[in-house]
C-alpha cells in the first residue's frame, strides 16, 4: 500500500513540474541591446583596447566580432540612430604581430573580410606594430581603421542571448473575508414612556415628557427601545392619600409636580 502511494505521489510531482516549467524567450541582460541573435553593450566610456576587452570579459562577453553583412548593417543602423555624436568604437579586431603574415583576425577566431567590413582607406593598412581595429562612423557608414591599442575609445561588447527557464508554482486562490465597519451617527435620542394607573374611583394618566439626549461622538450610542405599559395598576395606600378633586378629572404628572 505504501509503495503504491509513493508511486502515485511521484507521478503527480512529475506531471506538476513538467507542466509548470516554462522556458522563457531568449533574451539579453538588463542594459544590453538585442540585435537579431546577439546581445550588445555599447560603452560610451573611453578605454584602451586592452582595458576595453577586459571590461567586456568581466561581463562574460568579448569585444564585438562582425561575422556577416547582416550583423554589420544592424550595428551600423543602431550606432547611427542611438549614438549619432560618437564616431569611434573599439572592435574585437586586432593584428597579431607574432605571426609572419601579420594577419587581421576577429576575437572569435575568424579572418577579417574586407567585403563585409570595409577599410576606411579601401585597403588594408600597412602600419607596423601592434594594432587594433576601430569602427569609424563616416557618412552614416561603418568603416574600419587601424589604431594604436593605447588610444582611448568607446567600445562595443558582444555576447549570446540568454536562455532562462522559470518555474511557476500553482497555488489555490486565497480566500479572504472583509469586515466592513458601518458607523451610525445619531443626533438625538427621544424616550417617551406612558403609564396608565387605574384606581377604584378615578383614572390618572401619567405621561413623562419627551426627553432629548444629544449624542456624544466619543461615547458609544446605546439603543433604547421605548415601551408602553398598559397593565392596569392599583394605587397603593400611599397613592390613595392624595386628594382627587374630581373623580372624572384627568390629572397630568410631570416629574414630581402635580398640576
Amino acid at each position: 500500500m505504501t509503495m503504491k502511494v509513493d508511486v502515485v505521489l511521484f507521478c503527480c510531482m512529475l506531471i506538476f513540474f513538467t507542466r509548470c516549467a516554462v522556458p522563457s524567450e531568449l533574451t539579453c541582460r538588463k542594459g544590453w541591446t538585442k540585435l537579431d541573435t546577439r546581445c550588445y553593450l555599447f560603452v560610451a566610456t573611453q578605454n584602451s583596447w586592452q582595458d576595453g576587452q577586459q571590461s567586456c570579459r568581466e561581463t562574460d562577453a568579448e569585444l564585438v566580432s562582425i561575422s556577416n553583412e547582416k550583423e554589420y548593417e544592424l550595428l551600423q543602423d543602431h550606432l547611427f540612430k542611438t549614438y549619432p555624436v560618437l564616431k569611434r568604437w573599439w572592435l574585437g579586431l586586432s593584428r597579431d604581430v607574432t605571426e609572419t603574415i601579420h594577419a587581421w583576425k576577429w576575437l572569435d577566431g575568424s579572418e577579417f573580410d574586407n567585403e563585409i567590413t570595409p577599410w576606411s582607406d579601401s585597403s588594408q593598412p600597412s602600419l607596423t606594430g601592434q594594432r587594433a581595429g576601430l569602427a569609424e562612423i563616416t557618412s552614416n557608414k561603418i568603416r574600419v581603421s587601424a589604431e594604436n591599442m593605447d588610444s582611448p575609445e568607446n567600445l562595443i561588447c558582444e555576447r549570446p542571448l540568454e536562455n532562462v527557464t522559470t518555474t511557476t508554482a500553482s497555488t489555490s486562490p486565497a480566500t479572504s473575508s472583509t469586515t466592513t465597519a458601518v458607523a451610525i451617527t445619531t443626533t438625538s435620542l427621544e424616550i417617551t414612556t406612558s403609564q396608565v394607573i387605574t384606581t377604584t374611583s378615578a383614572t390618572i394618566n401619567i405621561t413623562t415628557a419627551a426627553t432629548t439626549i444629544p449624542a456624544t461622538p466619543s461615547t458609544p450610542v446605546t439603543t433604547v427601545t421605548s415601551a408602553t405599559t398598559s397593565t392596569p395598576k392599583t394605587l397603593t395606600s400611599s397613592v390613595t392619600t392624595m386628594t382627587i378633586i374630581d373623580a372624572m378629572r384627568t390629572t397630568t404628572l410631570k416629574g414630581n409636580v402635580w398640576m
